[in-house]
């Protein structure tokens, strides 16, 4: 009903109004045999034969930022949780009322989260989730059933969990960036849309709504907020 009464959509980004250059993940070092230590090697060749992924003879071939994204995402495939994804629903009713769909961020933001830091930053978090594998695929469980729930508290616990925890310097400013700044720049549109008195339904992730540092943290300072359930 919300949607339907605003008279714009606002997203992370609107996946129909891009287009995607497969060069951008196509690692300029050759293959992951050059760079990578072959005990890692070994074990992403192992994991690549026992999931779902691209053969590790394309794998190889693919940026490792773009390799720990599409790992990161795979428990949420294997668990079989069927969505087509709540921006996307959303992105499609505004097309169908053709109502202005207002992207928050660009492909090229988002390409620079995937995939701009370091090898050495990619070769870390690739040996923490494929050996904890077990434990992250479970903790996806969890989230996609507190998420079903609406249960705020628990969410917030993951989320939290999910998100702190950093050691190294490139692990601070990798969170900084991928939530805090972010969150920060998503509260300040909020603002904009209420200075306009622009009707906007905005979808965005549930870390940077409800996570620590997120969007009603960052407001709740100023607006009287309701978490609708």
């Amino acid at each position: 009903d919300a949607s339907k009464e605003s008279d714009k959509l606002a997203v992370e980004l609107d996946i129909n109004d891009i287009s995607l250059n497969v060069s951008d993940f196509i690692s300029e070092n050759g293959s992951l045999e050059d760079y990578i230590t072959p005990d890692l090697n070994n074990k992403l060749q192992e994991f690549s034969s026992n999931h779902s992924l691209f053969p590790y003879n394309t794998l190889k071939y693919m940026k490792l930022g773009y390799i720990y994204d599409y790992i990161s995402l795979l428990p949420y495939l294997e668990n079989d949780f069927k969505s087509e994804g709540v921006d996307n629903y959303f992105i499609n009713l505004a097309s169908e009322d053709k109502k202005a769909i207002i992207s928050l961020e660009t492909y090229e933001d988002q390409l620079n989260l995937l995939i701009g830091y370091s090898n050495e930053f990619y070769i870390k978090e690739l040996e923490e989730i494929i050996d904890n594998y077990d434990e992250v695929k479970e903790m996806s469980i969890n989230l996609y059933e507190s998420y079903l729930k609406g249960d705020v508290k628990e969410l917030k616990k993951l989320i939290d969990e999910d998100t702190s925890g950093s050691e190294t310097e490139e692990e601070k400013e990798y969170l900084k960036n991928v939530y805090d700044d972010r969150n920060i720049y998503m509260a300040s549109r909020v603002e904009e849309f209420l200075a306009n008195n622009d009707k906007v339904f905005m979808v965005v992730g549930s870390a940077h709504v409800i996570g620590n540092n997120g969007i009603i943290e960052i407001l709740s300072d100023k607006y009287k907020i309701s978490i609708v359930k």
